[in-house]
């Protein structure tokens, strides 16, 4: 969308080569199978962790697993890198993760926010990515020399969080990502890639609008 909101920005030239790029690994230098098209986390991550595909497009939670000789081939092979981007341009990742909020009218107000104070302590992050491979959100612990040691991809990911992209502002967000998840998938099914994101970019603006 554009800084307002108000309009989508879906049909430019940056966005419309990305697109044909994705389309292009799938149908001319099929580096992606045609499955792709209809994978989620979980199909996406069993190729990998089986030895079967070279790269793959995931969460942090995959990276325990990959390392676990009981559920991967891949043990001791795997890493994590940025996601690739064009000549001169900037690697940036979806900013994405789980939101702690209490209710203004909550009958358990101070409870509430006594369970989320103890979520998002230090010592609670810090167990979570140990046990769990999902990311603090305290950045300190992404240099913690225990989470360094039993999940090195952690001190990766820190770059990677700090050049992310946070999804486009919209009380309408529901809508506009339906709108972009059922658009791009035509594109990259058709391969016409333009004028798909033209007829998505006008849909998005009468939701926006």
């Amino acid at each position: 969308l554009a800084p307002d909101g108000k309009s989508s920005l879906i049909n430019q030239k940056a966005a419309v080569d990305a697109i044909q790029f994705l389309h292009d690994t799938i149908a001319t230098t099929k580096i992606s199978p045609q499955d792709v098209l209809s994978w989620d986390e979980e199909p996406s991550r069993q190729p990998f962790t089986s030895g079967k595909a070279m790269f793959m497009r995931n969460w942090s939670y995959v990276y325990p697993i990959a390392q676990d000789a009981k559920a991967s081939q891949v043990v001791d092979k795997a890493g994590v890198a940025p996601l690739p981007s064009f000549p001169g341009g900037k690697s940036s990742a979806c900013l994405g993760g789980y939101q702690l909020g209490v209710n203004a009218n909550s009958k358990q107000r101070e409870a509430a926010i006594e369970l989320l104070t103890w979520l998002s302590s230090t010592e609670t992050q810090h167990r979570i990515a140990l046990n769990f491979g999902l990311a603090p959100t305290r950045p300190a612990l992404f240099q913690d020399e225990k989470i360094k040691t039993e999940q090195p991809f952690m001190a990766s990911l820190e770059k990677v969080f700090t050049g992310a992209t946070a999804r486009p502002i919209t009380p309408e967000y529901a809508k506009v990502t339906l709108a972009l998840q059922s658009g791009i998938s035509k594109a990259l099914v058709s391969g016409n890639v333009q004028a798909e994101m033209d007829a998505l970019a006008t849909q998005i603006d009468q939701i926006v609008g």
